[in-house]
């Protein structure tokens, strides 16, 4: 038993993200597959960092890690919290992360991150950036932009409605729910095709 658990405790160190230590894509992958397996009640929730490239370009890679690894630390906390304690957090690279959990409180999951990830990110810009509510950067074409803080987009997919087949149709309903939170350019989460925007966003 202390050899399998030992084996076990290596497979998750060689497929987990070396900044974070969440698991990486290949634990991901298995778990979706489960989730789908089961066929039982659940909620999917891709996160994603909106303005973080001009952030990282501004205060550097290992200021970006820093906000990572908040990022993470924020979603690990609340979904500690939820009814459910059969919860998946997983780090898919970058700026976007994964989590798996009941349907069942959701969107109280959603406000809590939200509202914990809102109040603190301004910690990690200086007073000026912090003072002026966004940040001076080149865009793609060389042009002085500015960026506001660094929001959250969160992409919930739910079997309520849809039986998924596969861990690609989850991805690809997930990515279409995601394009429809970035155009609102504050933190929000968008479930059953609905964006909400809780009052704490940016």
């Amino acid at each position: 038993l202390l050899e399998k658990t030992t084996q076990l405790e290596l497979n998750r160190a060689k497929h987990a993200n070396p900044l974070t230590g969440l698991p990486g894509n290949v634990m991901i992958e298995g778990a979706l597959n489960k989730i789908l397996y089961e066929n039982q009640d659940f909620a999917v929730l891709y996160f994603d960092l909106d303005n973080f490239k001009s952030y990282n370009d501004v205060y550097g890679f290992e200021c970006g890690d820093k906000v990572l690894c908040f990022t993470a630390s924020v979603i690990q906390k609340e979904l500690k919290n939820c009814q459910n304690k059969n919860n998946f957090l997983g780090h898919i690279g970058g700026d976007d992360f994964i989590a798996i959990t009941g349907y069942n409180d959701v969107t109280d999951l959603c406000d809590r991150i939200i509202a914990d990830f809102n109040r603190r990110i301004v910690d990690y810009y200086n007073a000026e950036d912090r003072a002026r509510g966004y940040i001076a950067a080149k865009n793609r074409h060389g042009l002085s932009e500015e960026f506001p803080i660094i929001s959250l987009s969160i992409a919930v997919v739910t079997n309520q409605n849809r039986q998924y087949q596969n861990v690609f149709e989850l991805s690809e309903a997930a990515s279409q729910l995601k394009k429809k939170c970035k155009l609102t350019w504050q933190s929000c989460y968008c479930v059953g095709g609905v964006i909400f925007t809780p009052k704490t966003a940016n």
